[in-house]
């Protein structure tokens, strides 16, 4: 929580948008449920709208790996590195901040 001076309410805010957006993505965009889990968890660790920013990150590296994965002639890839990348973005944003 010291992290970025997030109080209790903001880290359980987090943790609970993460959830829902975790859930939601597992139910319409079948990933995995390890996926869904990870960005839950990253709800607690970043606040409401930092996984809101997380997520904006992990869209747009998604679509480059989603571009790379297609015209490797596959059809599934994980999400994880992208999850990744995408909170590397939002560090990178937040430290230039």
């Amino acid at each position: 929580m010291a992290w970025l001076g997030l109080n209790l309410w903001l880290v359980l805010a987090g943790g609970a948008v993460g959830l829902a957006l975790g859930f939601a993505l597992f139910h319409i965009a079948k990933p995995g449920g390890g996926d869904a889990k990870l960005i839950a968890a990253m709800g607690l660790l970043l606040g409401p709208v930092g996984i809101i920013i997380l997520l904006f990150w992990t869209a747009l590296f998604g679509g480059v790996l989603a571009l790379i994965t297609m015209l490797r002639g596959q059809r599934d890839y994980a999400c994880v590195p992208a999850i990744t990348a995408g909170f590397v973005g939002y560090w990178v944003m937040v430290s230039f901040r």
